[in-house]
């Protein structure tokens, strides 16, 4: 099964020089879908021993044991709609300190280093960011109203 050879989780760095096999490299290696990669994952990270068994037996599609994995992990929509309101929380806390620090070392970095020209590009980008965040906030305003 392709799922089995995946090293990389939701999450890692993804272009990390250092070996490593992307759900992607595990389907061309196959000669299978990215999707069915990603089916046979779920099917090994959450499901039972003989679910398992089934698939790599061939006695049992992937995308059956997969779907019939993620139906199980269905939750009552109250309880959903709570989970993802925390992790919009906790994307909004951690987009708002990726800007912060990115822009600051990236600023720091041209302004100790950088030639006037390219800190007048830097600077025209800057402004540009400024307008996309200046729109999303108005977007945001009128979405909560």
């Amino acid at each position: 099964m392709a799922a089995k050879l995946v090293t990389f989780r939701q999450g890692d760095n993804q272009h990390t020089p250092i070996g490593g096999t992307t759900q992607s490299k595990a389907a061309a290696a196959f000669n299978a879908s990215k999707r069915s990669v990603q089916r046979g994952c779920v099917v090994l990270n959450e499901g039972s021993a003989e679910e398992i068994r089934a698939v790599e037996l061939g006695e049992l599609p992937v995308s059956v044991a997969a779907d019939r994995i993620t139906q199980r992990k269905q939750v009552d929509p109250k309880k959903r709609r709570r989970r993802r309101r925390m992790s919009t929380r906790t994307a909004m806390k951690k987009l708002t300190d990726f800007i912060e620090s990115e822009v600051k070392q990236y600023c720091g970095q041209i302004l100790n280093r950088g030639t006037r020209d390219l800190k007048e590009k830097a600077l025209d980008k800057l402004q540009q960011l400024q307008g996309i965040i200046g729109e999303e906030i108005a977007r945001l305003s009128e979405g909560m109203s």
